[in-house]
């Protein structure tokens, strides 16, 4: 990555090129649904990432890391809605506990996922 940011750890940086859960088609619509408070994308796009969660294979550091990124995101976006995203979201606490495990992290919102690890650019 060319955009290389003074302080940030080159595993950040390998954090922040991975996209594991193949979502950054999707999330790249975030910003708009998030305008129209569109609950009933945010939990499709929920779902549709717990069940990509379920289908690594022993994720190692960076993929944990990025799959709790995303996760988070979409989980703050539904709190941000009203919703209650691990009641309303099935599976999806079990998703961020178990990427936290194998990332070593707490598993939300921590200044790794909401900074270094983030995509630069258009993602």
């Amino acid at each position: 990555m060319s955009e290389y940011l003074a302080g940030t750890l080159p595993e950040h940086l390998q954090i922040a090129a991975s996209d594991p859960l193949e979502l950054d088609g999707v999330l790249r619509e975030l910003p708009q649904h998030n305008e129209i408070s569109d609950i009933h994308w945010l939990l499709a796009t929920a779902n549709m990432a717990v069940e990509k969660v379920v289908l690594l294979d022993a994720p190692d550091r960076t993929v944990a890391t990025a799959s709790l990124r995303d996760l988070d995101f979409i989980a703050g976006s539904l709190l941000r809605h009203g919703s209650d995203p691990f009641a309303d979201v099935s599976g999806l606490e079990a998703a961020m506990i178990s990427m936290g495990s194998a990332a070593d992290t707490v598993p939300r919102g921590t200044i790794a996922t909401y900074a270094a690890a983030n995509p630069t650019g258009d993602r």
